[in-house]
């Protein structure tokens, strides 16, 4: 077979096609399409922790956003889960320490200011 009537043969198949015009629609602004990222990269809302309940409430409000359950939030800070259920729970005798590290692992700042 030739190209030719390859080509003639291909053309009767598109003969059936119907063509129909497509309306185009204009693009967003750049600062309508950028909002979402403007408003995600704002600055975070602060919450303040005046008494260890605070703290544990935030701690579970965070675990629980990230889906993750006590024991998986234990074994990225390397505290036991019992600690963890201690922190939400608002024990006030708590380390410190461990207290930020399971803070930083959820991406909670704490941050002192004088008043």
């Amino acid at each position: 077979m030739t190209s030719r009537n390859a080509k003639t043969r291909n053309a009767g198949l598109l003969d059936d096609l119907t063509l129909t015009s497509v309306a185009t629609v204009s693009p967003a602004p750049l600062s309508e399409l950028l909002a979402p990222l403007a408003k995600a990269a704002g600055p975070k809302p602060e919450t303040p922790i005046d008494s260890c309940k605070n703290l544990g409430d935030l701690v579970r409000t965070a675990r629980t956003a990230k889906d993750f359950s006590q024991q998986e939030l234990a074994d990225m800070a390397g505290v036991g889960r019992r600690f963890v259920s201690e922190l939400e729970n608002g024990k006030p005798t708590l380390e410190i320490g461990r207290v930020l590290t399971v803070c930083r692992e959820l991406g909670i700042d704490l941050v002192a200011r004088k008043r």
